[in-house]
């Protein structure tokens, strides 16, 4: 994911604006983006608005995406059919890539560099605005089973808006990883969060 995705990259710009490499002209009057992110925003720029915006919210997801996690979060992308059909242009462009078939239909970002670049051109109030509203429909949707969502509910609300959200699930996870002997990870939840909950006592002993 260096070098050759570089190249990569680079030849999907010029086929996108339609020109061909073996023409020195046409390159050299070319202003090339000078980083790999670049690349890939300008690429992005080429989509239509709904399939940014398609992109932009599986970003915020993840890596790894679950299609139904796109319209139940966001159903301002369109319904079912609709979102899959902007998927499918996606991995044609090879943006994105089918991981799962149906019924757990579930795509990835063919490189974490596309997932990153993606997510960090959101600005931070649209990402943290995000993250909240895709933790609320994880709660609606598997709330007779949130324990075992439990770390990425702490992942959501805690890039998210609600502080309540927030310090209850790294308390849960907190706790979970505790009960595991994840030590790592138990300490990573406490540190996060200890500042929101100035009175907490939690016994740090089991670490």
């Amino acid at each position: 994911e260096g070098n050759p995705f570089y190249i990569e990259e680079l030849l999907n710009y010029l086929q996108v604006r339609r020109i061909n490499p073996k023409e020195v002209t046409a390159l050299e009057a070319l202003d090339l983006p000078d980083s790999l992110n670049s690349l890939i925003l300008s690429r992005i720029d080429q989509l239509s608005e709904v399939q940014k915006n398609t992109l932009k919210i599986a970003s915020v997801i993840g890596r790894l995406f679950r299609a139904a996690l796109l319209w139940g979060a966001y159903p301002e992308l369109g319904d079912g059919a609709a979102v899959q059909s902007n998927l499918d242009a996606l991995s044609r462009m090879e943006l994105t890539i089918l991981d799962t078939p149906e019924p757990e239909l579930a795509y990835i970002f063919k490189h974490v560099v596309t997932q990153e670049a993606t997510y960090e051109s959101l600005p931070f109030a649209t990402r943290a605005r995000l993250h909240t509203q895709i933790g609320e429909y994880i709660e609606q949707v598997y709330a007779d089973s949130l324990n075992l969502y439990t770390p990425i509910l702490a992942y959501h609300f805690g890039h998210g808006l609600n502080e309540d959200k927030k310090r209850h699930y790294f308390l849960l996870s907190f706790s979970d990883a505790t009960q595991k002997y994840a030590r790592g990870a138990a300490t990573a939840y406490y540190e996060r969060a200890l500042p929101l909950v100035p009175c907490v006592n939690m016994n740090v002993a089991m670490l």
